[in-house]
């Protein structure tokens, strides 16, 4: 500490020294704080399970490990581990589960321009009072998510949902994984900014959810690159008989541009997909071996309102269609 014009500063480092005016240093740290649970069970607490967070900004990164762990019967969110600073937040999950949380069944939250990096395999978030598993970013930070053998099934909101709020890019992967039974929408993606979002979507299943049950939104700039293969969307439906089981959106000038191949999206309460470039953007979509059949609305909706379209349909049956400005080639 050091006396400075009547008042005591702290150093650039230090960790809650004691100062002679009675006050505290705040922790500076710029290091990594790592939590591991090996074979835990977190059970019947009356709010949260467990909870990892920086007290204000700071440089440190946080590392969350669950490996065979349990939580469940909480009051609130099960897992909720925040990131205020630059550091970075990374959480791997593997053989956990999180269930019948009184809020979601695990949230991360990395702003201020730290990245976040989730990996979950073989674990599940069912039966939470809210989400199953959100994930938040914003002022810049990144988003990298990894769901291998996942459930997030009978859900009261959403089973999974990841929003970034600004300019940070979201890459998403997906396999063998089911996304079911939710309140709201099974898997849902919003970038609220200029980011641009990676989604890889394989061998999954996404049904009977009380919205749609893909969701991808891109409000600015950056574009949408997908690969949906190998995966079953039905039986969801919602409120509204306008709304779409698959949808794959970008809002402003960004690109649209992906392929759908082997899935099957039928007996939806609406559209099967809408694909959709809202301005001046690329748009370049293939269906290949798909299917959009017996749901209450069209097929297939696609609409370029900027510059003409390409929709490739080989070997699908995806109609009927309603599109708007997109060339159709057989």
């Amino acid at each position: 500490l050091t006396w400075d014009s009547g008042n005591w500063t702290c150093p650039a480092r230090c960790c809650f020294v004691r100062s002679a005016s009675g006050g505290w240093c705040p922790r500076r740290g710029d290091g990594e704080v790592i939590v591991t649970l090996d074979r835990v069970v977190i059970q019947r607490m009356g709010t949260y399970g467990l909870i990892a967070s920086e007290s204000g900004p700071r440089d440190a990164s946080i590392r969350v490990k669950l490996a065979g762990s349990v939580i469940q019967d909480t009051g609130s969110e099960g897992l909720y581990v925040y990131e205020d600073g630059p550091g970075a937040l990374t959480v791997d999950m593997a053989w956990s589960s999180f269930t019948r949380t009184g809020g979601f069944g695990a949230f991360a939250v990395s702003y201020e321009g730290g990245n976040l990096n989730l990996t979950a395999s073989n674990s599940s978030f069912n039966d939470n009072e809210g989400n199953g598993l959100t994930l938040w970013t914003k002022s810049g930070a990144n988003a990298q998510v990894t769901l291998q053998n996942v459930q997030a099934n009978g859900n009261g909101d959403r089973g999974v949902y990841l929003e970034d709020l600004d300019e940070g890019g979201v890459v998403f992967r997906g396999s063998g994984s089911t996304f079911s039974d939710n309140g709201d929408f099974g898997l849902g993606i919003n970038e609220a900014g200029e980011g641009s979002v990676q989604l890889t979507v394989l061998l999954s299943r996404l049904d009977r959810n009380g919205a749609p049950g893909l969701v991808v939104v891109e409000n600015g700039s950056g574009s949408v690159d997908f690969l949906v293969s190998g995966s079953t969307v039905w039986g969801n439906d919602c409120c509204s008989p306008a709304d779409v089981a698959v949808q794959l959106i970008e809002m402003s000038e960004g690109d649209l541009r992906g392929i759908v191949s082997g899935t099957t999206v039928y007996n939806n309460g609406g559209d099967g997909f809408l694909l959709a470039g809202e301005e001046e953007g690329q748009f370049d979509v293939t269906m290949y071996l798909t299917v959009a059949l017996g749901n209450s609305g069209a097929g297939t909706r696609a609409s370029a309102i900027g510059d003409p379209g390409v929709l490739r349909l080989l070997a699908s049956a995806v109609g009927p269609y309603d599109l708007t400005n997109v060339t159709v080639v057989p």
